[in-house]
């Protein structure tokens, strides 16, 4: 019998052992939990982080919309004292359509001024699928007349402006000589 208490003994404390030391078949579930914690953090600060560069951007963007809608509503007025001017030169055909222009720009700043960027994009897609062809054309005309201003606004190199044009226009005695050596 003594060997059978000995036997049990032995066998109580093997188990009390491996429960003090933690059964080495629970470290696998153990480290999946923690994983799963850490992928779960991970994720979170992922999405605070985007929602914050989020906020940011649209920040940013209402920013540019507002400044947007400032020199469109300028231009509107521009176009509209060109109107006058030209109903004060009996140019009433041009001045109508000068006077049409500026309302339509003063409409348009309004609503980029008013609405979210979201609403805005939404009303341009919408457009572009119901009229395709109108869309592509006011996008290439918006590109040359984008491409025009900042050509014509940008400084030249030299801090003066001048073109090769002027070269060739200028008298022999004040022209450069090019090829010819010195």
């Amino acid at each position: 019998m003594a060997d059978s208490d000995t036997k049990t003994e032995s066998q109580d404390l093997g188990r009390h052992t491996t429960r003090a030391a933690g059964d080495p078949s629970d470290a696998p579930s153990d480290a999946a939990a923690s994983l799963q914690s850490t992928k779960q953090t991970a994720r979170r600060e992922a999405q605070e982080l985007m929602g914050d560069a989020k906020r940011r951007v649209q920040a940013i963007v209402g920013e540019q919309q507002r400044a947007a809608a400032g020199q469109i509503s300028g231009l509107a007025q521009a176009l509209r004292t060109t109107a006058e001017q030209l109903y004060a030169q009996d140019q009433g055909p041009m001045a109508t359509y000068a006077e049409r222009a500026a309302d339509s720009l003063e409409r348009f700043g309004n609503t980029l001024r008013n609405r979210d960027i979201d609403s805005l994009a939404a009303q341009v897609q919408d457009f572009a699928r119901k009229q395709p062809g109108v869309f592509l054309g006011g996008a290439v005309a918006a590109g040359f007349l984008v491409a025009r201003f900042l050509k014509s606004t940008s400084p030249s190199p030299s801090g003066e402006s001048w073109s090769g044009a002027d070269r060739y226009s200028q008298p022999d005695s004040t022209r450069e000589s090019v090829g010819t050596p010195t």
